[in-house]
């Protein structure tokens, strides 16, 4: 099994095969190079993420999207950050809610 789906700041998916249940809980960094910018360094998104199977304890994690860890094993699944969106552009604020992470979960 392998899916791949965008999931917006503050929500929630089910994953149905096995039950797996992500939530987007934050955005925890955004030092991306604003598009328009010449810097030194690409930066990193960095994001927070709570998954659980069934009623087993939550496990909370952190992907990022240019230094590891991207990838994350929990139960079985591997949960990879794909990509952020939107990309930071100049003299534009990003919000909370704006945010969406597009994940890859394979089963291994």
């Amino acid at each position: 099994m392998e899916r791949e789906f965008d999931l917006r700041a503050g929500g929630t998916v089910l994953v149905k095969e096995g039950g797996l249940r992500l939530e987007f809980a934050s955005v925890k960094e955004d030092s991306r190079c604003p598009e328009g910018v010449d810097c030194i360094w690409a930066g990193n998104g960095k994001i927070t993420l709570t998954a659980r199977v069934g009623i087993s304890k939550t496990s909370s994690f952190e992907l990022n999207t240019m230094t590891e860890p991207k990838s994350y094993t929990y139960r079985g699944y591997e949960i990879t950050l794909v990509r952020l969106s939107p990309y930071p552009k100049k003299d534009n604020k990003i919000k909370k809610g704006e945010y969406v992470a597009t994940l890859l979960v394979r089963k291994k």
